[in-house]
């Protein structure tokens, strides 16, 4: 990206320098007016007539085509403080300023009482102009980046040999018969001979050389013979006084960023969790074509990019039941553009599960775009619970506990009964509720299962087991089939070991596309409709899928992503995901819940900055 914003605090001024490539004329730049005194509020200045036909070139010019070239050499519209004086643009005084449109200031219409050089354009009024003989156009920034008007070499950066006056300055060798002045500069940041790109950052405008105040004194040469002529071009009725100028010289007929202008007409339209955005390419592109389009929500700042020729885009994993409009940006070979205005507000649909809840190590339940639950267990500061799951119609569930405890929250039944407990050993690890929402299974550490129930129903059957570690703490995750015959346990380097309950056959064994030789595997879920197939979640983030022996895997995903951090702790699937079209959630340790595939972004009602406490996350 060419356009380059310099750091201040991190340049330092530059010395004289040597003009290697040309030498320039003497001129006699003398301090303009105050720097309060703008003659016109913008640099986008009204075109009145139609331009002039260009005046040819000097015969050793290096073009004899004229083509606009220039973009702004700083960044968005500021006061013009000084014009460019068509009648005698060499510093010496007639007692006339011409601007290019053809309005006339005269010494005998009134003075400036605090500068000589300045002329009303009425006569006995202050509608003064500024001034007589200016070989440039002075512009009211104050301390602010300047940018390389075009493409070039730079000639001088430091004092002009012959120019003292001019202070701190850079000058630019377009290569085509051109070349610009950057005069009164505070800081440097680059060298004679040095390429520069349109929108580089050269250094930063002051107050060096003959200047009452900070500003930009930008000039405009013929390069051969060295003859300062207006960018503006000349648009007066009458021919233009200064026989040398060539034309408008702004790419766009004013001066404008060196960026794309904005995209206009921009709309959007939603389904669900997914924006498609459409828009009207800029009228200007800074004489670069546009390579892309970026779009960009409000609020969240989500963006996408679509490459050009593209006008329209689409923004997927958008938040529930949330107003956005969006903006549209252009960017070319210079860099970003101007946003557009943002388009009309929509507003995206409902979260598409019953019930989501993530919960802390503490036992605490937390909605996500949920109602509040009432829960009976907590253990405040001491970190000791294992794992959730909700019940199938999302009002309650069970929070498992380090030594096997099961407890229930929301609208699940109280008096539970568990098959097996660890009093103060901490070895439980997960739980999962069959498809009847009131009895499941606890996972221990070595791959052990053992039933449990509530509301003074029976024990589930027993599960059978094909893996068991006994010793071992790698058993990590368990996940029940939908039709409750059985599931698969997840051991810590991603190895899937199926299970049966009751007298139902043993599953098939999973094809995996991940194992890891260390323990690293967090969580599983699996895709609603394929019963067996799903992903895996690993400590960084990554998804990986699985599906049973024969079976296709399901499509790649992918979400947020911590490499070489262990801080991803579960993982659920939306029920609108498939095996082609994923959609889901991660939890992290922290409470915050990351959307992957084409889901969007739930609003969590807890989030712990820097504490690793997040343990669970179930949704139905």
């Amino acid at each position: 990206m060419a356009v380059i914003l310099l750091a201040t605090a991190a340049m330092t001024p530059a010395g004289a320098s040597a003009a290697a490539a040309i030498t320039t004329p003497a001129e006699s730049p003398v301090a303009g007016p105050p720097a309060h005194r703008p003659v016109s509020t913008t640099d986008q200045l009204a075109r009145l007539s139609a331009q002039s036909p260009a005046a040819p070139l000097d015969s050793s010019s290096a073009t004899t085509t004229l083509v606009p070239f220039l973009t702004r050499p700083y960044l968005h519209a500021h006061p013009v403080t000084s014009v460019f004086d068509h009648c005698n643009p060499d510093y010496s005084v007639d007692g006339r300023i011409c601007e290019f449109d053809g309005t006339v200031a005269l010494q005998s219409n009134g003075v400036d009482p605090t500068f000589t050089r300045g002329y009303a354009i009425t006569p006995g009024r202050s509608n003064y102009l500024y001034y007589d003989g200016h070989n440039g156009w002075d512009i009211g920034l104050n301390y602010e980046n300047l940018l390389a008007a075009a493409d070039g070499t730079v000639v001088i950066a430091g004092i002009d040999p012959n120019n003292g006056g001019f202070g701190l300055n850079v000058t630019i060798d377009h290569g085509n018969g051109f070349t610009t002045r950057y005069a009164h500069m505070s800081q440097i940041a680059v060298s004679p001979g040095q390429h520069v790109l349109r929108g580089q950052g050269i250094g930063v405008s002051g107050n060096t050389g003959n200047s009452t105040g900070p500003h930009l004194h930008f000039g405009l040469y013929i390069t051969s013979p060295w003859t300062a002529i207006d960018p503006w071009g000349w648009s007066g009725s009458t021919p233009d006084p200064s026989p040398a100028d060539t034309g408008d010289m702004w790419i766009g007929g004013n001066p404008q960023d060196p960026g794309a202008s904005a995209p206009t007409q921009v709309t959007a339209t939603i389904s669900g969790q997914m924006a498609t955005v459409s828009w009207t390419p800029p009228s200007y592109d800074a004489g670069s074509s546009i390579g892309s389009y970026t779009i960009t929500s409000i609020p969240a700042g989500f963006t996408t990019t679509m490459l050009s020729p593209a006008t329209t885009g689409t923004l997927a994993g958008l938040a529930y039941a949330t107003a956005y409009t969006f903006t549209v940006t252009a960017t070319n070979a210079l860099g970003p553009g101007q946003p557009s205005s943002p388009s009309t507000s929509v507003t995206t649909g409902p979260a598409p599960f019953k019930a989501m809840y993530t919960m802390d190590g503490y036992g605490g339940i937390h909605p996500v775009e949920s109602p509040s639950l009432n829960f009976s267990a907590y253990w405040s500061g001491w970190n000791i619970a294992r794992s959730m799951a909700l019940k199938a119609d999302g009002g309650g569930g069970y929070v498992l506990d380090g030594y096997g405890g099961v407890h229930a929250f929301g609208s699940a039944a109280g008096q539970e009964r568990m098959s097996a407990y660890w009093s103060g050993w901490n070895i439980a690890r997960d739980i999962a509720v069959l498809p009847d929402g009131n009895d499941g299974y606890v996972l221990d550490g070595w791959g052990g299962l053992h039933p449990f129930t509530s509301g003074g129903r029976p024990m589930p059957a027993d599960a059978h087991v094909t893996a068991y570690w006994q010793g071992w703490d790698i058993a990590r995750k368990l996940v029940v089939f939908p039709d409750g015959t059985g599931g698969y346990v997840l051991d810590g380097y991603g190895r899937l070991h199926p299970f049966s309950i009751g007298s139902n056959p043993m599953p098939a064994g999973a094809q995996l596309t991940a194992y890891w030789s260390w323990d690293i595997a967090r969580g599983i879920t699996l895709v609603p409709g394929t019963s067996r197939a799903g992903y895996v979640l690993d400590g960084y983030g990554g998804l990986h899928s699985f599906a049973p022996v024969g079976i296709g895997q399901p499509s790649p995903t992918g979400g947020s992503y911590w490499w070489g951090w262990d801080i991803a702790r579960a993982v659920v699937a939306s029920p609108t995901s498939t095996s082609t079209a994923p959609a889901g959630w991660v939890l992290d340790g922290y409470g915050g819940v990351h959307p992957y595939g084409l889901a969007g972004t739930p609003r969590v009602s807890a989030y712990w900055s820097g504490l690793d406490i997040a343990h669970g996350m179930s949704a139905q």
